[in-house]
């Protein structure tokens, strides 16, 4: 996973056409198993609409969605279904005031041919 911009993950986003607003947005930084950054805070997942998730795998935006929208266990799918990513979000802290925004913790799962990454995760400013 490669750090990715919310500016390009919002283009990618656009670019899709879909009929959500885009206002929802979490950046996931990995983090080690205590979730202190490994690279900064540069995000490496770009969340929309807790229903998008964008990554750059060799360069390229790839975007996969999921339908488990609430769940505790997410999985997320590329139109193809060839890379999937499994999210349990573990924890939820630092609320704004009014409850529109938090941070998180997660563990993930990526699968893609040839290729299964598990990672921990910071989200940070996840909401509105």
């Amino acid at each position: 996973m490669e750090p990715l911009p919310y500016k390009e993950a919002l283009a990618a986003f656009n670019a899709a056409g879909h009929d959500s607003p885009g206002v929802w947005l979490c950046g996931y930084s990995l983090t080690d198993q205590h979730f202190a950054t490994r690279n900064g805070l540069s995000p490496s997942l770009i969340e929309v609409d807790e229903q998008f998730l964008y990554i750059r795998n060799d360069g390229e935006i790839i975007e996969l969605e999921t339908n488990d929208i609430g769940k505790p266990v997410l999985l997320y799918r590329s139109r193809d279904g060839e890379i999937t990513l499994t999210m349990k979000v573990l924890r939820q802290f630092n609320k704004s005031e009014y409850g529109e925004s938090h941070d998180r913790h997660a563990e993930a799962t990526l699968r893609a041919p040839h290729t299964t990454i598990s990672a921990f995760l910071l989200g940070r400013s996840c909401g509105i």
